[in-house]
């Protein structure tokens, strides 16, 4: 839930960062560093938590972070050219978008998966 939380908040500083000017904007952009990190974290914290019910956990774990991995080598080379294209801050807020639903998911299905297996 936190990591749904903290989606929540980077996607709503998105928004500012690209609607709003000045000081406003900045401390945006600061919010969406700290809320990321956390978002990060809390997303690591989940797969470790996820592994160890797996029969292989370091493959989970490996494949986990290869994936991670894949995507920051790739995300920068897809968002320069769509923002090109598109125009940044569109780009910034239908990325945060994405993230939003993405890991709202992610914990919704985890928190169904779990608890069915403890029933």
């Amino acid at each position: 839930r936190l990591a749904a939380l903290l989606v929540m908040g980077v996607l709503a500083a998105v928004i500012g960062a690209v609607t709003l000017g000045g000081v406003a904007s900045l401390l945006c952009v600061a919010l969406i560093l700290i809320a990321s990190t956390g978002v990060n974290v809390t997303l690591d914290a989940a797969a470790n938590r996820l592994s160890v019910t797996t029969p292989r956990p370091h493959l989970f774990i490996g494949a986990y972070t290869t994936v991670s991995d894949a995507g920051s080598a790739v995300g920068p080379l897809l968002a320069y050219s769509l923002g090109a294209a598109a125009g940044f801050g569109a780009l910034y807020v239908a990325a945060a978008l994405v993230q939003a639903v993405v890991v709202t998911v992610f914990w919704w299905r985890s928190g169904r998966l779990s608890v069915i297996s403890h029933q």
